[in-house]
């Protein structure tokens, strides 16, 4: 099967990248024939109209945390590294480009299928150690205990688009967003706006994350930049695959198109000499401004994914299965995660008078547990947004990290942890997410949830709460992250509590009563001299006066032939 990728675009939740994004998304679609994902950042506030356009138009947004304020500085280049962990796409390779591109022609990916450990990076001549930073990077190399030589004897002088495989786009995430931090800021207090660090902070400290995680960067010609924007060009007399008008002039100046809406409105109609660089850009800008206009558009409500085939759900699980999927054959070997916990009596926290009461062994063996496939640390502000949840990783992990993805979602202190696969139950039998039992992760409550498993066609996740603030919490690889237990639904719709006196008759009530006053002697006063004895009754399927249950169990039944 041929490797599948995403284009993306990395925008924030303001009028001004919302119409970079609307010609990103036409030009992309027009000339690139592809649909790209626009990860816009900042969902503290409801998607800008431009963004809603797009999606209207059948268009793919994907709302998300911003990075542009993380530690108290304000950087909004942060949201570039930030888009490649929060993305969500399957694709096996991930195109990272900035929202102010557009294409000519489709990129030539089929030549690029990079290793694991292998990144591209698009030419620029500007991005060298020069003697004007050489001392702000050789600071920044101390501090990130990279050798200074790295970057003049392996120079990597690149910018997006990125072509970034999957296995290898979080780790690469994360060390980019760390670096980022290790730039100064341009004033000695903090701005309320604006830029606090060198623009190309950003792309250095891509630079500095490909050599300290020992990924090979492949160069590539994709793109031209608008930094003279009169001169003449032609896309047909050249291998040149976009624009990026980064840079403005007197013939055409994004930031002329910010601030406010009326600005931004005047983009659509902006012009420029026909055949030259900016021309070409103002020609696109007509046709998606005419796009937008003839496009039928559905409503917010309506707008969802229609995809090009209707499969029918031909799943029939047998009864007394618990049915694994995984999203790709390759990724079934992580379907050992799931552990059933029938016959795992032992805990690693019990003492050995534990074990003599029934309940807790019968308990322990309840469920089907998943475990968390690598280590990583949660760190929570006390905040309510999913910004105030910061995860950590172990970059030599990082092949594992699309196998099981570990996000801030919802907020409200949570982790959400996304597997690769689902679980199909027989018809009428839903999963209850609980607490695995008897296992614990300090600082972590784990959440419930039920799920109709015989409906569901997509990915099963679980949720974890951080209980304490100001720590950061470990999860070690292997830790129980969930357990799911198989129940038929509308089993428990109608159970309702009643009192003895509104049921029983007052002498079987009595009888109950004197029963367990019984019980209580014995336990009191015959079971305190072999502690051990407690609950024995109970444990051999007998009650005070030694009648039988006539269905009792001390274990799980053994499995049918």
């Amino acid at each position: 099967m041929a490797p599948t990728y995403d284009i993306l675009a990395s925008a924030e939740n303001n009028i001004y990248n919302a119409w970079q994004a609307m010609l990103f998304h036409y030009s992309c679609q027009k000339y690139a024939g592809h649909t790209p994902i626009i990860v816009v950042h900042g969902n503290d506030r409801p998607l800008m109209p431009g963004f809603q356009l797009i999606q209207r138009a059948g268009g793919r947004i994907q709302l998300t945390r911003n990075y542009r304020h993380d530690r108290g500085l304000v950087y909004a280049r942060r949201n570039t590294a930030g888009t490649l962990a929060c993305v969500r796409s399957d694709a096996d390779y991930l195109v990272l480009c900035d929202p102010d591109t557009i294409f000519f022609r489709p990129l030539p990916v089929d030549e690029y299928f990079l290793a694991e450990n292998q990144v591209s990076f698009d030419s620029v001549p500007y991005l060298n150690v020069k003697r004007n930073n050489l001392a702000v990077l050789e600071n920044i190399c101390n501090k990130a205990g990279l050798p200074l030589e790295l970057l003049l004897q392996s120079p990597i002088s690149g910018s997006v688009p990125h072509i970034v495989p999957a296995a290898c786009r979080e780790a690469l995430s994360q060390q980019w967003l760390q670096n980022i931090e290790l730039f100064e800021v341009h004033s000695p207090e903090p701005r309320t706006s604006g830029v606090q660090m060198p623009l190309t902070a950003s792309m250095w400290a891509l630079v500095m994350a490909a050599h300290q995680l020992k990924i090979e960067p492949v160069f590539t010609n994709f793109s031209i930049f608008n930094r003279d924007g009169g001169r003449q060009f032609s896309p047909s007399s050249s291998n040149i695959v976009m624009l990026h008008y980064r840079y403005g002039d007197s013939g055409f100046d994004k930031n002329n198109y910010s601030q406010r809406q009326e600005k931004c409105d005047k983009v659509w109609q902006a012009s420029a000499p026909e055949g030259t660089v900016n021309g070409l850009l103002c020609e696109q800008l007509h046709e998606a401004d005419n796009y937008y206009k003839t496009t039928k558009l559905a409503s917010i409500q309506e707008n969802r994914f229609v995809p090009p085939e209707n499969i029918p759900d031909q799943i029939d699980v047998p009864d007394d299965t618990l049915l694994v999927i995984s999203q790709r054959e390759e990724l079934e070997k992580y379907t050992s995660l799931i552990e059933p916990l029938k016959g795992r009596k032992e805990r690693d926290w019990f003492v050995q008078h534990a074990y003599f009461c029934l309940p807790l062994t019968m308990g322990n063996q309840h469920g089907f547990i998943v475990n968390s496939l690598y280590d990583f640390w949660v760190h929570w502000n006390g905040g309510q947004t999913a910004e105030d949840i910061a995860i950590r990783k172990r970059p030599e992990d990082s092949d594992l990290f699309n196998s099981q993805l570990i996000k801030s979602h919802f907020g409200m202190s949570t982790v959400t942890i996304q597997n690769t696969w689902t679980f199909r139950t027989p018809k009428g039998v839903n999963l209850m997410v609980v607490t695995p039992p008897n296992f614990s992760i300090d600082g972590i409550a784990h959440m419930a949830a039920v799920v109709e498993t015989d409906n569901l066609r997509r990915d099963f996740t679980f949720n974890l709460r951080v209980t304490r603030q100001d720590e950061e919490i470990f999860i070690p690889k292997g830790s129980p992250i969930g357990c799911v237990l198989p129940y038929p639904r509308h089993f428990i719709d109608q159970y309702k509590v009643k009192l003895a006196s509104e049921i029983l008759d007052p002498d079987v009530a009595e009888n109950e009563r004197r029963t367990m006053r019984y019980h209580a002697i014995e336990r009191s006063e015959y079971d305190v001299g072999n502690k051990h004895s407690i609950g024995r009754r109970y444990m051999e399927g007998e009650d005070i006066y030694g009648n039988k249950f006539e269905d009792h169990q001390i274990t799980l039944d053994a499995d049918k032939d």
